[in-house]
Parts: structure tokens; C-alpha cells; sequence
């Protein structure tokens, strides 16, 4: 299936969740390629976020959607996808989720550069996938070239903090609407301090918006990738 372009998209039935893979024009497999790992917001979908690979670079890095194993009605007969049951499940329950969802992760990244030749990974996530990408990077940072998390928060940060890495050095891209009324924009310039406390440097914009990712923010977001990633 092609979109965006010349852009590929493709679907894998991974061992541990779906997941898409957006190649990108004129792809070589020959070539190694920056792979970007795109974690979708609550209630979404793993091709939620595939559609901002063509805004961010359509040309020179690889991109991998994985869709998260917990189904959530969302209403009207719907259904989305959660990393974790924020509705339903207690604390505990919601803990064991995430590290399951981590560990899903992991095997993704295995079976992604099992077929692909990945030069870097770059990690980030919308909302609840902005949540994950912190408790899956932040404590693997010599496995990831950056971070970021659009609308989101610390999900869980005494725990976090247990188990970050020695390295402090991992870049870090953070955005927030300042309207946002799902997860209000106090909650994430909270998160940023905390990042900070604990020798984080990360990079936090906010912008005129609510729980959304809008044309600014994808400018930013973008010239942010490019910094990390380099084009080829």
C-alpha cells in the first residue's frame, strides 16, 4: 500500500503486537536507514501516527507503528488500542501493562531489524505513547539517538526513576497545548521539571492548542528529528 507519495506502508503480524512499517521513497535495502518507533495515544490505533512519517521525512528514514495489544470500546461499536487500561485497571494492573507493553516493544525492535538495517532508533509517542516512550527509553538510553512525547506525561516516576540509566545524555523533544484538556498542560511542565532533576536537558515547547498535534509542533518536531538523526 502506498501513500504520502512513493512512500511504502506495510503490515506485519509481529510475534508480540501488529505493527506497520513506513518505508521511504526510493527505499534500497541495501541501505541502513534511522528508524523512528511512532507509539499511538489511548483509544488510537497503530495507524494513527504512520500519517505524520511523510510531514516529519518521507525520504530518508524508516518508520515502525506498533499497535498496542489492549483493546478499549471506545464507543459506537469501536474499538482502539491501549498500552494500558487507564479506564479499568487499578495501579498495579496499569504497572504490569506498561512493563508487558515494554517488553512487546523490545521484540518489535528485534523483529524490525531482523528484516531491515536500522543505523539509529528514535523513539516517541502521542499521549499515552509519549508515556511509554518515557519508561521504555529512558532506562535503554544507549539503545535510542532521542526521545519525545507530544501531550503527555510521567506516567510513573518513582518507579522510573529506579531504573533510568547512569547516562543522563539522552535528547529529549517534549510539546503540549496549552489548552489541552485531557491531559492539562500543568502535568507536562511538571514532567519537564522532573526530566530536569534528574539531569535531563530536554528541549519543551509549548503551543496554542489543545490535545492535538498541530502545524507548528511538526515543524519543530521535525527540524528536532533532523538534529538527532542527520539526513542521508
Amino acid at each position: 500500500q502506498g501513500f504520502g507519495g512513493k512512500m511504502e506502508l506495510k503490515q506485519y503480524e509481529g510475534a508480540s503486537l501488529k505493527y506497520i512499517v513506513v518505508e521511504p521513497d526510493n527505499y534500497d535495502s541495501n541501505r541502513e536507514y534511522p528508524l523512528i518507533v511512532l507509539l499511538h495515544g489511548f483509544g488510537s490505533h497503530m495507524g494513527d501516527l504512520a500519517g505524520l512519517a511523510p510531514s516529519i521525512d518521507p525520504s530518508h528514514y524508516l518508520y515502525v507503528c506498533p499497535n498496542a495489544p489492549i483493546s478499549i470500546d471506545i464507543g459506537l461499536g469501536q474499538v482502539g488500542y491501549a498500552w494500558a487500561d487507564l479506564i479499568r485497571g487499578t495501579v498495579e494492573e496499569r504497572n504490569i501493562q506498561t512493563d508487558e507493553a515494554e517488553t512487546s516493544l523490545v521484540t518489535v525492535l528485534e523483529e524490525v531489524r531482523a528484516d531491515y538495517r536500522i543505523a539509529s532508533v528514535l523513539v516517541g509517542g502521542f499521549s499515552q505513547g509519549g508515556m511509554v516512550t518515557f519508561d521504555f527509553a529512558l532506562p535503554r538510553a544507549n539503545e535510542f539517538i532521542g526521545a519525545f512525547a507530544l501531550s503527555s506525561r510521567l506516567e510513573r516516576p518513582d518507579s522510573l526513576v529506579q531504573r533510568l540509566s547512569e547516562s543522563r545524555e539522552l535528547p529529549i523533544f517534549m510539546s503540549h497545548g496549552a489548552t489541552d484538556t485531557v491531559i492539562p498542560v500543568i502535568e507536562a511542565r511538571a514532567a519537564y521539571q522532573i526530566l530536569e532533576s534528574w539531569g535531563y536537558a530536554p528541549v519543551y515547547k509549548e503551543y496554542p492548542m489543545g490535545h492535538e498535534i498541530n502545524a507548528d509542533l511538526i515543524e519543530d518536531l521535525q527540524l528536532w528529528i533532523s538534529e538527532q538523526l542527520g539526513s542521508m
